[in-house]
């Protein structure tokens, strides 16, 4: 059952980069599906994390506002 569902996944996000090593997560690189956006996932990503304090949270806002002029922080 489980690896049925699997097959209908779309998009996967994980970060483990930086967690250890500098006590501060950050995305290192992002894979999606076949015909995705990558900006459009890192947004709506953005987005659903704005609310959140968690590490892994931030590290999602924080790749989708380097080098842009919007923020997605509460």
């Amino acid at each position: 059952m489980f690896l049925k569902r699997l097959s209908k996944v779309n998009l996967v996000l994980l970060d483990k980069t930086g967690t250890l090593t500098s006590g501060k997560p950050r995305i290192g690189e992002i894979t999606l599906a076949r015909g995705r956006r990558k900006e459009a996932a890192i947004a709506l990503a953005a987005g659903l994390e704005a609310s959140s304090n968690h590490p892994y949270a931030q590290a999602i806002i924080d790749l989708a506002e380097d080098g842009r002029n919007h923020s997605y922080r509460n």
